[in-house]
């Protein structure tokens, strides 16, 4: 039974190799202060989860983000770059939604 807890040289390097990408990726969402932006413009989420860019996303940055937004009601949830979550903040963009 201990043998099944033992991991292999690869499977320890497979490991480390996942968490410091994750610890880099945090750094890069650290690094674009978008957090801080939406709590200053007193904007709240469920979450506003980290990944990197697909080749789809227009970014200058080596990050986007699922944003799943409180009310809903006039907010769009989705896939978001940081530059798209700045035009939130000024009430433009794709997150808020069209009036009809």
């Amino acid at each position: 039974m201990l043998q099944l807890l033992q991991k292999s040289p690869k499977e320890t390097s497979m490991w480390e190799d996942g968490d410091k990408e994750l610890a880099k990726l945090y750094k890069d969402v650290e690094e674009t202060g978008i957090k801080k932006k939406l709590e200053n413009a007193n904007l709240r989420y469920y979450a506003l989860s980290p990944s990197r860019p697909n080749k789809n996303m227009k970014t200058k940055y080596n990050v986007m983000f699922w944003l799943n937004p409180q009310q809903q009601d006039i907010h769009n949830y989705g896939y978001f770059s940081v530059e798209q979550l700045e035009e939130w903040i000024e009430g433009k963009g794709p997150i808020p939604k069209k009036k009809k």
